[in-house]
């Protein structure tokens, strides 16, 4: 976001909590009256806590965007995440996406499968043991977003590392008459979103954790995936993909430059 902003000719302010008023024990709330004292056009917020980006926001006169909250949500990533997607595949309505990794932790995760189901795509599942969707988001997506979780046995045989499967039938009462052609169509997986063990939120740093080599994506139905990861890894996505043509993670670290350019200047009435 900051370079975003001074490529749009914004003056942006770095505030760390290493280097504030935080360290000496400045409240949330106190952080935000005094930011809104300074007269901002727009605050970006990346906050260790879930829902303290809406708790700041509310005290606050301008524009705030989520750059991420604890375990919460990371709605600007998702965009960006969108953008690469759209760019790669042309269109995101019937496109298969595997998640990989630490599902329950992954902010990216959270946003990123609400945005899916949004625009009607199908969600697999694959996360590290101990480490499955939680059980709010799973609601989330049946409830509000209409998606739905498909019996095991009907997908098992041939994915049988997939955790649960989402699809989005056009109609809620369609689910039950979709065949397995269907499903067989959907083996062919479009994209493949790894994210990383984020040892900082478990106690037992020495779990097993999937990754993703050359060999992994050696079956047919990979041919075509794209392979994207918010970034930074730690191991789970082996570099020796990086030259792969169905690497994509890199561009969809440039797409996000671009995607908080327009987005900043949408939300401050300049596009």
């Amino acid at each position: 976001h900051r370079l975003a902003g001074k490529r749009l000719g914004a003056q942006v302010t770095n505030m760390s909590v290493r280097t504030s008023s935080i360290t000496k024990g400045e409240t949330l709330i106190d952080t935000a009256m005094t930011l809104n004292a300074m007269r901002p056009d727009l605050i970006v917020v990346r906050h260790h806590a879930a829902g303290a980006v809406g708790l700041l926001a509310r005290k606050v006169d301008c524009a705030v965007i989520n750059a991420g909250d604890g375990a919460h949500e990371h709605p600007t990533q998702t965009l960006c995440d969108l953008y690469t997607l759209k760019k790669e595949k042309g269109h995101l309505k019937g496109l298969t996406v595997v998640i990989c990794g630490d599902l329950k932790h992954g902010r990216t995760i959270h946003s990123l499968v609400y945005a899916l189901a949004r625009f009607g795509a199908n969600i697999m599942l694959m996360p590290a043991k101990g480490m499955e969707l939680p059980a709010h988001v799973d609601w989330r997506l049946r409830n509000e977003f209409k998606s739905f979780n498909v019996p095991r046995a009907r997908y098992e045989k041939d994915n049988a590392s997939v955790d649960a499967l989402y699809m989005t039938a056009s109609k809620p009462h369609q689910l039950s008459l979709i065949s397995d052609v269907d499903l067989k169509i959907r083996k062919n997986i479009d994209a493949m979103y790894v994210t990383r063990f984020q040892k900082e939120r478990w106690t037992d740093k020495t779990q097993d954790y999937p990754t993703i080599d050359q060999r992994f994506l050696k079956d047919r139905k990979f041919s075509k995936t794209s392979l994207l990861h918010p970034l930074p890894r730690v191991g789970e996505l082996d570099i020796s993909l990086d030259s792969d043509r169905r690497a994509a993670y890199f561009r969809q670290a440039h797409n996000g430059v671009f995607l908080r350019m327009a987005l900043l200047a949408m939300v401050m009435g300049r596009a």
